[in-house]
């Protein structure tokens, strides 16, 4: 069974553009205006819908943009200029997750203010000699959630990724991770850098693994064994 691109419907066949399958023509232009990187714009049908999904992007986009935007501006002014070698696993029990990651973890939280009220963006940073590292998490209100569905709140996730720094996306797969929706990105961004993502969407919790690093070092067999080791612990929201 295959799956639009732009809504994650399951469908059968559909309108086909490069490697890209979409529902019909409607799903195939949004998703070329969003990789072009404009903004999407209300439609005359049915406004309603239309205002909720504005809000909700506004909401997931402005909390991944900032985390995004962080650890890219870490990334390219400090590459390489520490060696923290050494990996463990890493047990968050405010996160409820863990995670293999170099063993200095620099935690850090940040209150956005957005549309649907503030937000705590909770993130643990790491490095090794080629790579940086980060696992993010923030809790989004219950009313933000109900508005949507998960695959439009990880849409909005990966356009705010890839929009907020500009970047290109270059691969997107739908995977599941203790039962919860999820996406694997990749982003090149600035300075032909790299972003290996996983989004995950858990109840009210919108997670984020990402490792940031040059494209030589892009698919080194540490980013796929940090991105697989991350699980969802015991999840309170």
């Amino acid at each position: 069974m295959l799956k639009c691109a732009e809504c994650g419907k399951d469908i059968s066949e559909g309108v086909v553009s490069g490697d890209k399958t979409f529902c019909n023509d409607s799903c195939k232009y949004s998703w070329q205006k969003i990789s072009a990187g404009v903004s999407r714009e209300k439609s005359s049908i049915d406004k309603s819908i239309h205002k909720n999904r504005k809000t909700v992007h506004t909401t997931v986009t402005a909390v991944v943009a900032l985390i995004v935007a962080c650890l890219t501006s870490a990334i390219i002014s400090n590459l390489m200029r520490s060696d923290f070698t050494k990996f463990e696993q890493f047990n968050s029990s405010e996160g409820s997750f863990s995670v293999f990651l170099p063993k200095k973890v620099i935690p850090s939280k940040e209150t956005i203010n957005t549309a649907a009220g503030p937000i705590t963006a909770c993130s643990f940073s790491a490095k090794a000699k080629h790579h940086q590292f980060m696992v993010a998490f923030s809790d989004y209100p219950e009313n933000a959630i109900k508005s949507s569905t998960p695959e439009l709140m990880l849409n909005g996730a990966r356009n705010g990724s890839v929009r907020n720094i500009q970047g290109t996306l270059l691969s997107e797969t739908f995977v599941t991770i203790n039962g919860y929706p999820g996406r694997d990105l990749r982003i090149e961004g600035p300075q032909k850098t790299i972003i290996v993502t996983r989004l995950i969407l858990a109840n009210q919790r919108l997670y984020q693994v990402m490792i940031l690093c040059r494209p030589d070092h892009s698919f080194d067999k540490i980013i796929d064994k940090v991105i697989q080791s991350f699980s969802i612990t015991k999840l309170n929201t």
